[in-house]
């Protein structure tokens, strides 16, 4: 559940075509991050009905990505994530982020930068709404005693919001999840 709540904070996408059927778990990624998918596809092999598989743009390989098979036991998680199709954050979610699924929404959405010799983190929370960010962002302030803020930033003429942060609170974000970051992303935090 850990791993599936980092993922659904990210890059996961949990599909349900009817209300007759049973969801399915999606993940994509870029084929620069394939040996995290496989970590990724590792967790969820036992109910996937494949390997993952590449996928061309352009005649290049340039994603990987697997699924699960339709289980019912998604569907809660696709009812609680979704709201006429549009991913939500789920009310649940600020009593479950445990250093293993912040390891992997920071793995899926976030990164850390330099800026006039300071230290920076952004986590994309694009999907989620204003008031959502604010959730997460208080949340996160109030269990990692941080300085998280909402951003909003502009990215192909359209408005997003983003949690950034700055020094202490890279630091202190940096320090709950270390032992919980896959080996495959390691290019997160050496730069």
């Amino acid at each position: 559940m850990q791993i599936l709540n980092g993922l659904l904070l990210g890059d996961g996408h949990i599909e349900r075509r009817k209300l007759t059927h049973n969801s399915i778990l999606r993940v994509e990624r870029s084929i620069d991050d394939e040996l995290y998918l496989i970590d990724n596809f590792k967790e969820f092999e036992n109910i996937c009905p494949s390997e993952p598989k590449y996928r061309k743009k352009d005649g290049v390989i340039k994603f990987i990505n697997f699924y699960t098979h339709s289980i019912g036991l998604l569907n809660w998680f696709h009812d609680q994530w979704y709201k006429d199709k549009v991913k939500i954050l789920p009310k649940y979610i600020t009593g479950t982020l445990t250093p293993l699924t912040c390891a992997i929404w920071f793995c899926d959405d976030g990164f850390i930068y330099h800026n006039r010799g300071s230290l920076g983190i952004k986590l994309c929370t694009h999907s989620f709404s204003k008031l959502e960010n604010e959730i997460l962002c208080g949340t996160l302030n109030a269990m990692l005693k941080t300085k998280f803020i909402v951003s909003r930033i502009r990215k192909d003429n359209k408005y997003y919001f983003v949690l950034s942060g700055a020094n202490e609170t890279v630091i202190k974000f940096m320090s709950y999840i270390k032992n919980e970051l896959p080996i495959s992303m390691n290019r997160k935090i050496i730069n």
